[in-house]
């Protein structure tokens, strides 16, 4: 009877093992097998990314977002192999910047940081204490149409540095802007006064930015990286010089503010002979 009995708990003991061998197998299979990266804390917009504020956990696959900050391991990867391939879908994060607010708890899409980001929103990339003036220049006739030189022949790009022209009429005492002589009349080049407004003005962007809207016909954009003082000068300056206002690229290797006098009708006499006789 003891015998029958110790046959019947053992195989009462043995479906029970069996059972909870298979659940716990079945739990396995339902757990998720790809990791994605995810903020432990709240991450405001416009900082960078710190491995503090991060962890690697399990994602189910519905959950996953696009980008880097995933891992999918191979079938029979190790658990050394697990946690190299954790580490690196971190690294793809760490250090970038936050385009929006990241909350915590989120799975991060590295489609929203970074470079990516920045192209979404180009003003994450003004560096403190800049502004990026985007200036409208026009390529055909009309006010403006003096500035659209190098811009419409393509020779400067994103990343050139610019010096400022401008060329205006001094009158002398008793001419008026009507009795003043126009281009083309006697005594025209006497009244014209050349100044270098502003120096190394980095060009940030020629044309729209990506997803932006498109530019008015006939214009081309051009994006200048300026600080507050400077921006309100380039802002009078396209308001008041018209035609008149130029760019010059510089040499990259050339990024020294240099000083510069004015050029005037007298100066290019005195240097050049201009308006004497041979």
């Amino acid at each position: 009877m003891l015998i029958v009995a110790g046959i019947l708990l053992a195989g009462v003991i043995g479906f029970l093992v069996y059972m909870q061998a298979a659940e716990a197998e079945a739990l396995r299979a339902e757990r998720p097998k790809n990791f994605g990266v995810v903020a432990i804390v709240d991450i405001p917009e416009k900082t960078v990314i710190t491995a503090e504020q991060l962890d690697v956990i399990r994602v189910p696959d519905q959950a996953l977002p696009p980008g880097e900050a995933v891992y999918r391991p191979p079938v029979g990867a190790s658990d050394a192999a697990i946690e190299v391939g954790k580490s690196n879908a971190k690294q793809k994060v760490v250090s970038q910047i936050a385009g929006e607010r990241l909350y915590k708890g989120e799975v991060i899409n590295t489609e929203r940081l970074g470079q990516p980001a920045a192209q979404a929103r180009p003003a994450l990339q003004i560096p403190p204490g800049k502004i990026w003036y985007h200036l409208p220049i026009n390529v055909g006739a009309g006010k403006g149409a003096g500035q659209a030189l190098i811009t419409f022949l393509n020779f400067v790009r994103a990343g050139d540095t610019i010096d400022v022209l401008l060329t205006e009429q001094l009158l002398p005492p008793g001419v008026t802007k009507d009795t003043a002589p126009k281009e083309g009349d006697p005594g025209y080049a006497q009244t014209l006064v050349t100044r270098r407004i502003l120096q190394n003005v980095k060009v940030i962007n020629i044309g729209t930015f990506p997803g932006g809207p498109p530019p008015a016909a006939g214009e081309r954009l051009i994006t200048l990286e300026l600080n507050s003082e400077d921006a309100l000068k380039m802002k009078w300056l396209k308001d008041a010089a018209g035609g008149n206002l130029e760019f010059i690229v510089r040499s990259p290797q050339d990024p020294e503010t240099t000083p510069s006098s004015p050029v005037s009708y007298d100066v290019m006499s005195a240097q050049t002979g201009i308006g004497t006789a041979p």
